[in-house]
C-alpha cells in the first residue's frame, strides 16, 4: 500500500495542481491529502473553485470501493501489487517492450487486473497521450458513461472537470453509490457494469465484508460473475445469516 502526499509535503501547491494531484491521488492505494505545517492550507475546501472537481475524484474512488477491497484481499494472498505497470497485466507487449523509455513517453499505470490511468501531470495540459494494449479493446470512463475507444496509442482529451479512467473490454465491474462513509456505502445496492469484449463475454469477481461482520460466518462475501450476451451466470460463497438479512443479484 503506498500513495504519495496529495498536493505535496513541501512548498504551496496551485489550485489547478491540486485538482490533477487528487485525480491522480484518488487512484493511489493510499489516497492522502498532506502537507507541512508551513505551506498554505491545501484541503479541498480552501479552493473553493477546486472543491467540486476533487469531489468528483474522490466520488470514482469510492464507487469501486468493492475493487480496490478485493485486489487488497488478492495482492494480500498472492504478493501482486495493486497499482501495477501496464507491462506486469501485459508482460508480452512488444510495442511496451520494445521502447525503452516507455515510462518516459506516458504516465499512465494500472489498478489491478482491468483498469487503467493516464493522470495530467503538467500545469496547463489539457491532454495526454496513452497506450492501450493491443491484445484487447478498451472503454473509457467519462462523466458517468462508458464509450469504447480501441486499443493502441491514443490523445486523449482531458479537461480539469473530470480524468477519464479505461477498462479492459471484458470486464465486469461491481459500482456502488451513496452513503457518507465505506460502512453506509458497502451495504448500498451494487450496480453491475458489463464491458463486453468482442467475443460478447465479460467476467469478474468480488469481495466483499458487509458493514455489519456478524451477517457473515466467515467476515465475507465472494461473487464470481460471468457473462456471454445470452446468459448471465454467477456462482460464490454467500453465507449471509442474520435476521431476514439476504443477497440480491
Amino acid at each position: 500500500m503506498t500513495g504519495a502526499d496529495i498536493g505535496g509535503f513541501a512548498d504551496d501547491v496551485t489550485e489547478e495542481l491540486l485538482i490533477r494531484w487528487h485525480q491522480l491521488g484518488a487512484w493511489y492505494p493510499f489516497c492522502r491529502n498532506h502537507n507541512s505545517k508551513d505551506s498554505i492550507d491545501q484541503d479541498p475546501a480552501s479552493f473553493p473553485d477546486a472543491f467540486d472537481r476533487i469531489k468528483t475524484a474522490i466520488e470514482i474512488r469510492y464507487e469501486l470501493l468493492s475493487y480496490w477491497y478485493t485486489h487488497f484481499v488478492l495482492s494480500n494472498n498472492s504478493g501482486r501489487p495493486i497499482f501495477r505497470a501496464t507491462i506486469h497485466n501485459f508482460p508480452n507487449d512488444q510495442n511496451i517492450l520494445k521502447d525503452n523509455e516507455f515510462d518516459e513517453h506516458f504516465t499512465q499505470f494500472m489498478i489491478g487486473d482491468s483498469i487503467l490511468i493516464a493522470p495530467v501531470v503538467i500545469e496547463g495540459a489539457t491532454s495526454t497521450k496513452v497506450y492501450l494494449p493491443t491484445e484487447t479493446k478498451w472503454f473509457k470512463h467519462f462523466q458517468n458513461s462508458y464509450t469504447i475507444v480501441g486499443n493502441g496509442i491514443q490523445d486523449v482529451n482531458v479537461p480539469l472537470d473530470e480524468l477519464p479512467y479505461f477498462v479492459k473490454a471484458g470486464t465486469v465491474l461491481f459500482k456502488q453509490k451513496s452513503g457518507q462513509t465505506t460502512t453506509d456505502r458497502v451495504m448500498e445496492p451494487i450496480h453491475i457494469e458489463i464491458l463486453p469484449n468482442e467475443d460478447h463475454k465479460a467476467n469478474g469477481y468480488i469481495l466483499l465484508e458487509p458493514g455489519e461482520p456478524e451477517l457473515t460466518e466467515h467476515g465475507q462475501l465472494y461473487v464470481s460473475f460471468d457473462y456471454d450476451s445470452i446468459e448471465i451466470s454467477y456462482y460464490g460463497l454467500f453465507n449471509v445469516r442474520g435476521n431476514g438479512e439476504k443477497v440480491e443479484l
